[in-house]
């Protein structure tokens, strides 16, 4: 039952198309947008050129971490507030929800704004990451970090984890 529970709250939620985009796609655009915005004024400005080379992981580790921004975290707010409470609009969409427990609908809906949230939070390490490789093409140089791939996936994985929790919570 918690399986059909799930799939009517992610089609709830895919249809919603406004909700779900200014919940969780609005944040992953914003940190692509002002990650290459930040880059290119930096370099345009005198001196910019001597920052120092470009580091797509710490961006990408940046981007993770978007959500730590109180003002960012209104957003998936709205959708929480959306998710849980949308079924009471005048568009009710319980007609198609699974006929199960309250607990077992509100268990679903948290699973969904989960998953949701986990997807938003990937979104934004994969802008951070392309924000990296946008100053890696106007600097020229890519500091990769010295240390080997199991300690860059685990610190990935770290920030990932971290920022879900936060979310979540």
């Amino acid at each position: 039952m918690m399986t059909e529970a799930f799939a009517a709250e992610w089609l709830k939620l895919t249809k919603n198309r406004w909700a779900m985009f200014w919940a969780w796609g609005f944040v992953p655009a914003l940190t692509l947008v002002l990650g290459v915005l930040i880059e290119t004024f930096s370099r345009a400005t005198p001196g910019g050129a001597m920052l120092g080379s470009a580091a797509p992981i710490n961006c990408t580790l940046d981007g993770l971490g978007s959500y730590g921004n109180f003002f960012l975290r209104l957003f998936p707010i709205a959708g929480a507030a959306t998710l849980f409470a949308g079924e009471y609009r005048w568009e009710t969409w319980r007609a198609i929800l699974p006929r199960n427990e309250r607990a077992t609908i509100m268990l679903a809906k948290l699973c969904v704004f989960a998953a949701a949230g986990a997807i938003s939070i990937l979104l934004c390490g994969v802008a951070g990451f392309l924000a990296g490789l946008y100053e890696a093409a106007l600097f020229g140089n890519i500091n990769w970090p010295a240390v080997g791939a199991g300690e860059v996936i685990l610190s990935l994985i770290t920030g990932f984890a971290a920022s879900f929790l936060q979310l979540v919570a």
